[in-house]
């Protein structure tokens, strides 16, 4: 299976407020793709195959996802604290 995307740029910020960002590579149309419930965004991974964006939010203890234009949040694991700093 063959799957076009744009060419784009993807990242977190962790300022304040965190945020998971996107733009052209030009640095055009730049999009906020998640800014509530986030703390710590960090560990970004995409998934061209299933248009999805994962992350790893350390304050939360969770992995989460969105598809590539920040919707369909979800998440993927909650860790307990014990096992998270254990992962680490």
């Amino acid at each position: 299976m063959f799957v076009s995307f744009p060419r784009k740029i993807y990242w977190t910020d962790r300022g304040n407020p965190a945020k998971i960002e996107s733009a052209n590579l030009d640095g055009s149309s730049r999009k906020v793709l998640v800014e509530n419930n986030i703390i710590w965004p960090n560990g970004i991974a995409i998934d061209y195959p299933n248009s999805r964006i994962y992350w790893v939010d350390t304050k939360k203890q969770t992995i989460e996802t969105v598809d590539m234009q920040g919707s369909d949040r979800h998440v993927v694991r909650q860790f307990n604290s014990m096992l998270f700093m254990c992962a680490s």
